[in-house]
């Protein structure tokens, strides 16, 4: 079940805290953002070499984390992942090719006030 390994992956949770809160303690809140931007870079760029949609579920897991929705506690932003489906089938999204984060962040944002304007 790839849920499990992606919101509750057993050997990340065997001991009091989960990795990922234990990193967020350890660095301050910019070096924490550029560790979750790194992970979803991680993820796009080897989801056709290695996992699959199983790494896309975990960059989704990332983006929703950097978005302020805890995957880990509430069920993800259907908004992000159909967005992010979207752009990855009209080339939008390509590995290497810039900011990621920014690119989908901006394409919600730039969606929200078109809906906002009808």
């Amino acid at each position: 079940m790839i849920n499990g390994k992606v919101n509750h992956p057993s050997h990340y949770t065997a001991g009091s805290i989960e990795v990922i809160d234990y990193v967020k303690d350890q660095l301050t809140p910019e070096e924490f953002r550029g560790y979750i931007k790194g992970n979803i870079l991680r993820y796009v760029s080897r989801e056709r070499h290695k996992n699959g949609d199983e790494d896309l579920e975990k960059a989704l897991f990332y983006l929703n984390y950097l978005l302020g929705k805890d995957p880990r506690s509430t069920k993800p932003d259907k908004r992000v992942e159909e967005k992010v489906r979207q752009m990855m089938a009209e080339g939008g999204l390509i590995p290497g090719s810039g900011d990621l984060t920014t690119k989908v962040i901006d394409a919600l944002v730039i969606d929200r006030l078109k809906e906002e304007k009808r």
